[in-house]
């Protein structure tokens, strides 16, 4: 009685330790996997990566692969640890109880490998297709809950809906044509696997004249089915496991992604700023090295405390400004100097810092009011209550307005309202170079003129660059800059 005891004490542990052993092990590498996943697409350059990578393809990564990585893969490695364990044991225990039974096995394996090859090469590219065809899915469902209102408004969901259903079919094709490489698989593994059994049966019947007990033979016969289950049980786990490594691939693809050379500063550091001054020197840039040229030897000086607004038609290089700014796109040819230092040389991190950008449609982050103008806790109650009176947000929203509580997406304000607390920011920020993407555009007469009295009195000593198709309130400029096909085209002064 005893030895049984041990004996299952043993096997316990045995079957707990491997088991713990993975489930750790899984956990730390998806945990690390998860964490330079995150950090390079958030440090990756926006120009390529961010511009050809769909934002359903991203999710699909960190979600569906990183799935896979968390629950399928550790259950795939301990299920292939089992099952190459009893494959082993049994494997040779056949041979001990009956030697002849290497006559057929060496083949078996060689059936056996033979349709594996074949199966993984074809489901691995499944998967792959799989994989890619499911983010078509998400960007799509993303684009139509971001713009339901207008579709339901113009009643243009039909279209919408076809599209989708376009979408979601070729998943399913894919989907379809993957389980029934598996069934081709598990079918021709079965039967080898019964083929196996009854070549090993025969050879035991052959020589059961010569086998000394029933007991043997009985063992024998046992094994042999046993030996045939686990056989395919092997194969069948290997390669589930091989093909959700296909997951572990795409999420090391987005581990070594090329980061943007953007180093961070020092604590004493991160109160310098650039100067003001902007030049460009017959600059030229383009998004993708296959794409002509955006700006074309692109001279303008803009300087300190100037401001500016820049005026021409859709493609005629007006936003490419701000990314140039920014760091985001290089130069083909010319320089850039802010402050009288190019751009290139300049601390990535730091350059950031000492400019604003306040854009078109403003990001609003769902939390209170103070969050939203103040992320990172930099500043104080009194400095926050101070934009709150300069913006007149405090007036716009009833009760305690740094608790105020915004819904998701900003659903709960008004585009002026948003507008707002990214004025409210930017003057929080304090930087010397503050960028504007048609602020104006959508906004009410109230809203706009609320905007015109902070540009001429709290960034009176910023240079400000808005750009916007069209002409209208430019007494607070001082040029207007006149863009078309990349080049300068005119330079208007207001005051003239």
């Amino acid at each position: 009685m005893q030895i049984y005891v041990l004996f299952s004490v043993i096997s316990m542990i045995l079957i707990i330790i491997p088991f713990v052993t993975i489930i750790i092990f899984s956990i730390r590498a998806s945990h690390n996997i998860h964490e330079k996943m995150i950090n390079n697409l958030l440090q990756a350059p926006l120009y390529p990566f961010h511009d050809q990578n769909p934002t359903g393809r991203i999710i699909n990564r960190i979600s569906r692969d990183l799935y896979s990585l968390d629950l399928d893969l550790p259950f795939n490695a301990l299920q292939l640890l089992i099952s190459s364990s009893n494959y082993v044991i049994n494997f040779f225990t056949c041979i001990i109880f009956d030697f002849w039974s290497l006559i057929v096995l060496p083949f078996a394996i060689l059936i056996f490998r033979y349709y594996y090859n074949y199966y993984i090469q074809i489901s691995s590219q499944l998967t792959r297709l799989q994989a890619k065809s499911k983010s078509p899915i998400l960007q799509k469902m993303q684009e139509s809950l971001y713009g339901r209102t207008t579709i339901s408004l113009f009643g243009n969901d039909i279209p919408f809906i076809d599209k989708f259903n376009e979408i979601v079919n070729t998943y399913s094709k894919i989907s379809i044509h993957k389980f029934g490489s598996l069934g081709f698989f598990g079918l021709r593994i079965s039967l080898f696997s019964l083929l196996i059994y009854i070549a090993i049966i025969m050879i035991v019947l052959f020589q059961i004249n010569y086998l000394s007990t029933s007991t043997l033979v009985s063992i024998s016969i046992i094994y042999a089915y046993s030996l045939a289950s686990y056989v395919s049980g092997f194969y069948t786990d290997f390669s589930t496991l091989e093909l959700n490594l296909v997951s572990l691939e795409r999420c090391l693809a987005y581990s070594n992604l090329p980061k943007e050379s953007v180093d961070k500063l020092k604590e004493d550091e991160r109160n310098s700023s650039i100067q003001g001054k902007i030049e460009f020197q017959n600059y030229s840039t383009k998004y993708r090295p296959e794409w002509p040229l955006v700006l074309r030897d692109f001279s303008l000086e803009i300087n300190e405390k100037e401001k500016i607004r820049i005026i021409g038609r859709t493609g005629s290089g007006k936003s490419t400004i701000f990314l140039t700014l920014l760091g985001m796109l290089k130069p083909t040819s010319g320089s850039l100097l802010i402050g009288g230092i190019d751009i290139s040389s300049i601390n990535g991190d730091q350059l950031r810092r000492s400019i604003s950008i306040i854009p078109q449609e403003p990001s609003i982050f769902m939390g209170n009011l103070k969050e939203n103008l103040d992320p990172k806790n930099l500043y104080s109650d009194e400095e926050i209550n101070n934009v709150l009176k300069i913006t007149r947000l405090n007036k716009l929203i009833e009760g305690d307005v740094m608790k105020f509580q915004i819904e998701e997406q900003g659903r709960n304000l008004s585009l002026g309202q948003k507008q707002l607390i990214s004025f409210g920011r930017a003057i929080l920020k304090k930087s010397k170079i503050i960028l504007m993407d048609e602020v104006t555009s959508a906004m009410d007469l109230d809203t706009e003129l609320v905007i015109t009295s902070i540009m001429s009195s709290i960034f009176k000593e910023t240079t400000i660059i808005t750009i916007s198709h069209k002409m209208n309130i430019l007494s607070n400029y001082h040029k207007i800059v006149i863009l078309d096909n990349g080049k300068v085209s005119k330079i208007v002064y207001p005051s003239s």
